[in-house]
């Protein structure tokens, strides 16, 4: 493939969020690779960025907002993973943890640091509550008989206030989901090796600070411990799956089986928590066996 068209897919890739949103949300994970492959690339020079930099002055024209997420999301996490790739700094956890931390700060100062800011976004999600729930009403749909239905349709305000004060962590999570997968895909393009996703055991402390602060008075701070907890969760979820994709590589498991299981994992969030939770009491115990060297001689 030219050169030329890696920025140009990226580009549409990301804005096809804007144009439609049900297949944007899937194609925009891939952005941060094909942005990834094309800092790579050899044939890379001074021309191919002008062009990159004239196509995301374009986006901003069509959509500013979008523009200036594209730069702090997959530009961002395609930097900063050649960047720890290169210089091989902490490769097992930091490349992925670290590419979405500057999408996480922008949208957590603007949201809690911005009054105007947040009660325009709080006042759009509540629109967007009242619109969806009114559309399953004159449907008549199931969910309508549900207790919390009629919870969240009386105080619809704070529900979606509550959206609002999480939705940096569901920024950072989808970040750092797309950049896991531009990791992963890049090493295995390149024949890069890479090592089991592991983050630092002394995290765990950072993972109980948050949730200590769910349990404090103040509103922010509540909700900051939310933030920093499904944060924390999420890279402990990536820490789990390795593991089971390490025993599903250790048992040869076909790969047809393996994309049925992980299907069945992401259709079903409480085996994602369990999964978290894996990945969690890692730090503790040795979920990936004796390697097969030490059993083969331990059998003899």
């Amino acid at each position: 493939m030219h050169i030329a068209l890696y920025p140009l897919i990226a580009v549409i890739l990301f804005a096809s969020n804007a144009v439609i949103p049900q297949f944007g949300l899937v194609a925009a994970v891939f952005s941060p690779l094909v942005l990834l492959l094309y800092f790579a690339h050899q044939e890379r020079d001074r021309r191919y960025d002008t062009m990159l930099v004239v196509l995301v002055a374009g986006l901003a024209v069509f959509n500013h907002v979008l523009a200036a997420f594209f730069i702090i999301s997959p530009v961002f996490s395609a930097v900063f993973i050649r960047y720890c790739l290169r210089k091989k700094i902490y490769t097992s956890w930091l490349p992925a943890t670290g590419a979405a931390l500057l999408s996480f700060a922008v949208t957590f100062v603007i949201i809690y640091g911005f009054a105007s800011y947040r009660e325009g976004l709080v006042e759009f999600a509540s629109n967007g509550l009242k619109t969806f729930m009114d559309a399953a009403k004159e449907a008549n749909a199931p969910m309508t008989q549900s207790p919390y239905f009629t919870q969240i349709d009386e105080n619809r305000n704070q529900a979606a206030l509550s959206i609002v004060l999480v939705f940096p962590a569901f920024n950072y999570m989808y970040t750092v989901f797309a950049a896991f997968i531009a990791l992963r895909l890049f090493s295995k393009i390149k024949n890069i090796p890479h090592e089991n996703f592991r983050l630092p055991d002394n995290l765990v402390w950072a993972l109980i600070a948050s949730l200590a602060l769910v349990f404090t008075s103040s509103l922010f701070l509540r909700f900051t411990g939310i933030n920093f907890a499904m944060i924390l969760m999420t890279l402990y979820a990536f820490q789990g799956f390795d593991i089971i994709l390490f025993w599903m590589n250790r048992f040869k498991v076909l790969p047809i089986i393996k994309a049925i299981i992980f299907i069945f994992i992401f259709s079903e969030p409480p085996i994602i928590l369990i999964i978290s939770l894996v990945g969690l009491f890692s730090v503790w115990f040795n979920f990936y066996g004796r390697p097969k060297d030490e059993e083969q001689e331990r059998s003899e």
